[in-house]
């Protein structure tokens, strides 16, 4: 713990870490996730991560990111975890594909059916990366679905917060900005958030956490980001 508090002040000083394996790896492979869009006071989400994930690195770790798009994030993880296996799960069949240590499904993240054959292929996941469908409806049942069947110790990320507050339908600029998985869920299933489910999940955990149980150990909010770790 006193290592992670340390490398947790250096980052914010702005010093340097072994940041630059997995932000070197994102540029190779071209991730969104060291954008702009997805940085903040000097920090990307993958400068983020390194501080949680880089004890893991070397380890067999299995990792589940639900959103796969392009591939470029599980190739980035794949190379990094570099004796683990990265899973894939969009609900657009488009975005299936085969290569070492990587395996995609097929399925949306709010289905039971594909949680569990994941789960039957992959019992033990160490790491969850919702960058999904970003509708809180949907988030929110991944995360009741999976977060049980982790092992302790294990981490479970949700990706750009920001959309958590939507309040009217984006539907259509979603799509035509490159999330064409959206018009394959449920006609129910709409891009309109109200930021008051996610606070009552979050609000559980604390509360859970202040009164000394539950299954969480420490949850962690970034810009854009929530990271849980799991007792």
């Amino acid at each position: 713990m006193i290592q992670f508090i340390r490398k947790i002040i250096k980052l914010l000083e702005g010093g340097k870490s072994t940041r630059h394996l997995l932000n070197e790896l994102g540029k190779k492979y071209k991730t969104d996730k060291i954008n702009d869009h997805h940085s903040f006071a000097g920090k990307n989400y993958l400068d983020i991560y390194d501080l949680y994930f880089s004890p893991l690195k070397n380890k067999d770790v299995k990792m589940l990111e639900i959103g796969i798009r392009e591939g470029s994030s599980l190739r980035t993880f794949r190379d990094y975890f570099k004796n683990g296996h990265i899973i894939g799960l969009d609900i657009n069949p488009e975005t299936a594909f085969t290569e070492p240590k990587i395996s995609t499904y097929i399925g949306s993240q709010s289905s039971s059916a594909s949680i569990e054959k994941i789960f039957r292929d992959h019992p033990i996941i160490n790491i969850v990366l919702d960058d999904g469908s970003h509708v809180n409806e949907l988030t929110i049942a991944s995360f009741n679905l999976i977060f049980k069947k982790l092992p302790p110790g294990s981490f479970y990320i949700i990706e750009d917060m920001a959309c958590t507050y939507l309040e009217e339908n984006l539907e259509g600029d979603i799509i035509r900005g490159g999330w064409p998985g959206m018009a394959l869920n449920d006609p129910s299933v709409k891009m309109v958030n109200k930021r008051d489910d996610m606070d009552q999940l979050f609000y559980k955990i604390i509360k859970d956490l202040d009164y000394r149980q539950g299954e969480v150990e420490f949850i962690h909010f970034w810009s854009q980001v929530c990271i849980i770790k799991k007792k």
